[in-house]
């Protein structure tokens, strides 16, 4: 059994590829509020709603307004939640590929589960029951309707819960998840497919952009493994092929053990390298571009 007892999940972006109905959603409520209002108005474009998805609705609503309507946004957070009920009941909500298998291989190892969003209650039920997710989760709550609430609180309630703060982390698409789980006081994982860009996700942990990655991810020691590779694959396609890593330990950590377990997950990664030299790897022949990885004990 792995040091991980317990993994709480963010709902859009992370789980449950919401763009499968949000935009569209969103486009029927502004209509609904226009008729509702009296007015004419100009639904944002996709970037804008993109950049403000995974805030509470309560913060949601009122920024995709003008300032003559936001205090009007619950009249447009019903309109686009009926929407998305439909199309999640019409069978319109996908979750992204490997969610359903890596619950069920979490769950079949005896891992604690929960889910903790920022969405309506109303929202957030309808997906969990349409995508039949509800099943998985120890805990869930979400947050939409709750001002005084944030996810760092909701965390560090379910550490005792989920095993510990040791033993829990964190899975998001956006750096406000990423931060709520750190002051929580645990690691996060962020997740690529989702809102968020890879620049946002940098202070996590590691990141994944392959939903059953999350299983090569269970202990603080792999994920620390798992951002290193991370690292180098972008290194390595962003600028060029050659490439030395060196691995300097701190403390009491063990470089020679990392540096094999970092070997293999660039062997799963299909990744060539030239050599191995003491705690350093090397890329292609020129190698003159040498970066350090750190490793902590």
């Amino acid at each position: 059994m792995t040091d991980v007892k317990g993994i709480a999940f963010d709902l859009d972006g992370t789980l449950y590829n919401s763009t499968t109905t949000s935009y569209d959603a969103i486009l029927d409520g502004f209509r609904e509020f226009s008729a509702r209002v009296g007015a004419d108005l100009i639904a944002p474009d996709w970037d804008m709603v993109k950049r403000l998805i995974g805030t509470p609705s309560h913060q949601f609503f009122p920024a995709l307004l003008p300032e003559k309507y936001k205090d009007k946004w619950k009249i447009l957070q019903k309109g686009v939640s009926d929407s998305e009920v439909a199309r999640l009941e019409r069978g319109d909500g996908r979750t992204y590929d490997g969610v359903y298998e890596t619950l069920d291989a979490l769950k079949s190892r005896g891992y604690l589960l929960g889910c903790l969003t920022n969405a309506s209650g109303h929202y957030f039920n309808t997906v969990l029951d349409e995508c039949d997710l509800r099943k998985y989760f120890d805990v869930w709550d979400c947050l939409g309707m709750k001002p005084g609430l944030n996810k760092s609180d909701v965390l560090k309630d379910w550490i005792p819960v989920l095993g510990g703060p040791d033993s829990l982390f964190y899975v998001g698409d956006r750096d406000a998840d990423i931060h709520a789980a750190h002051y929580a006081g645990i690691e996060a994982v962020g997740f690529l497919l989702g809102y968020g860009y890879r620049q946002e996700l940098e202070v996590a942990e590691s990141m994944i952009d392959h939903f059953p990655d999350l299983m090569r991810n269970l202990t603080s020691a792999k994920r620390m493994v798992f951002k290193a590779a991370n690292f180098i694959t972008w290194r390595l396609r962003d600028e060029s092929e050659d490439l030395t890593v060196s691995i300097k330990p701190d403390g009491t950590a063990d470089s020679g053990h990392f540096l094999n377990r970092l070997q293999e997950e660039l062997m799963i990664r299909n990744h060539k390298f030239e050599s191995v030299s003491g705690d350093k790897l090397k890329f292609g022949t020129g190698s003159e571009d040498e970066v350090e990885i750190r490793v902590s004990g």
